[in-house]
């Protein structure tokens, strides 16, 4: 938005994004409820509204974000007759399901694929993925822009991040969730959900800590509750090493304090949060899926363990905490990764290109 809103007035629609107000101010935020999770009544409401400012703004292009608002906006751009309809794909709902279930979110996606007319993947390997079961872009892999993600990097709030400036920001995180000098910090950022992995990093987290009961280990476990995890279901020893907090402002900053981020999620757009932490030299680790094949370049970057295999998770878990010299060369190769491929500015011109490139056709 920052550098896109020098050609274009732009409008963002979405769940309080009134927020962002300040950052942008050449910007017009209007909030609107939709919900993540299915609900009939309100979803058609949503769609209502959606056709309502469709015809109000006449807007020349719509660009849509996630599974939910991209079947809307791709119902009501097509009906209000939006000449670009673009749509970005950054996971699939139906990747961790099976038989009707499955079925029948595949189907949606394919009906937005084929509402919009032309959809993006946010990584290379998600658009084989979903080739593979039919969502194409004339009969070839959906595009991708630059090296894959939704924005990249923005290095200018990184450096903000790693100021001298912002030190007293740091010492108060580190006051006020007693990290101490010789802890060493994993981070989950993502929402608490099965399929995001947040039930996975809790066990591979309990099993390091049972080998190592001598170390001083210590786990930030971020993001919002959506399926209200019980975290003592799932550990018993050492749930005092556990730093439970919801959404944050500032996820840089707990970046900050990381010394590596872990994210077995089972199913990934591209994991935006992987080339962020990339960016202040954090390795990470994940599951060999499609999207973090993509952020984490395995053994160089970061490692990638086999989906679901948490006891292999764990083992590459204590592998970077023990290998000082392998851990800090990672962090190395996916700061230098995280710059020449994923700069905010330079996605935003790739941006700026992609849609040029649609209106003067």
């Amino acid at each position: 938005m920052k550098y896109l809103d020098e050609k274009y007035k732009i409008y963002i629609i979405g769940n309080d994004v009134e927020i962002f107000k300040k950052k942008c101010p050449n910007v017009s935020f209007i909030n609107m409820k939709i919900k993540r999770k299915p609900s009939l009544f309100m979803d058609f409401l949503a769609l209502v509204k959606l056709i309502y400012l469709f015809i109000k703004i006449k807007p020349d292009i719509v660009h849509s974000i996630m599974p939910k608002s991209g079947l809307l906006a791709a119902i009501a751009g097509f009906m209000t007759r939006v000449p670009i309809r673009i749509h970005t794909f950054t996971g699939q709902v139906w990747a961790t399901q099976t038989g009707l279930k499955k079925l029948f979110y595949l189907k949606l996606d394919g009906l937005v694929n084929s509402l919009n007319t032309i959809c993006l993947a946010d990584s290379y390997s998600q658009s084989i993925f979903l080739k593979q079961h039919k969502i194409a872009y004339k009969g070839d892999n959906l595009p991708v822009l630059n090296k894959g993600s939704v924005c990249g990097v923005d290095f200018d709030e990184v450096n903000k991040t790693l100021s001298r400036e912002n030190i007293n920001n740091i010492q108060s995180l580190k006051s006020k969730y007693n990290i101490n000098k010789d802890d060493f910090v994993y981070t989950y950022i993502a929402r608490k959900t099965k399929d995001k992995g947040a039930i996975d990093i809790l066990k591979a987290f309990e099993k390091v800590c049972n080998d190592n009961q001598d170390k001083n280990l210590k786990l930030f476990f971020i993001g919002p509750d959506e399926e209200e995890i019980n975290i003592s279901n799932f550990l018993k020893m050492n749930i005092d090493k556990v730093i439970n907090i919801g959404s944050v402002d500032n996820h840089l900053q707990f970046i900050f304090l990381t010394n590596v981020l872990c994210l077995p999620s089972y199913r990934e757009g591209f994991g935006s949060i992987i080339i962020d932490a990339a960016a202040m030299k954090v390795p990470s680790l994940g599951y060999d899926i499609p999207g973090l094949q993509d952020s984490i370049s395995n053994n160089i970057t970061g490692i990638l363990s086999k989906k679901g295999d948490i006891k292999s998770f764990s083992e590459n878990m204590y592998r970077l905490f023990a290998d000082d010299e392998l851990r800090e060369k990672m962090g190395l190769n996916a700061h230098s990764n995280a710059i020449q491929n994923y700069s905010a500015k330079v996605m935003s011109e790739y941006y700026c290109k992609f849609y040029e490139d649609l209106t003067s056709s």
